[in-house]
């Protein structure tokens, strides 16, 4: 079995701060993928060095994480939706906080 849905997204982050998009992209679908700009943008923008997981809830099958990217002067916070698709766990839907 591969990795679960919190070590998905903790790989996701640190692939999010180092500027490994191919990573980033690969773990959502392509409807959040169509529509992750604004995401990309601010997280540009603030230019992350960490972040911090700040919940965590299984809903069913899925599980939903709320976490903030963290810059030297600015944080962005999210709180996206993880589904087991195959074997890999995808981001189904993303909103900031």
């Amino acid at each position: 079995m591969g990795l679960g849905a919190r070590e998905t997204l903790e790989r996701h982050a640190n692939a999010a701060i180092s500027g490994d998009m191919e990573t980033v992209l690969g773990d959502l679908t392509p409807e959040v993928a169509a529509n992750i700009g604004p995401v990309a943008e601010a997280l540009a923008t603030i230019k992350p060095n960490s972040f911090e997981i700040m919940d965590e809830a299984k809903d069913g099958e899925r599980y939903v994480f709320s976490y903030r990217y963290i810059g030297s002067d600015a944080d962005l916070k999210l709180k996206t939706t993880w589904e087991l698709q195959g074997d890999a766990w995808k981001v189904i839907a993303a909103e900031p906080l």
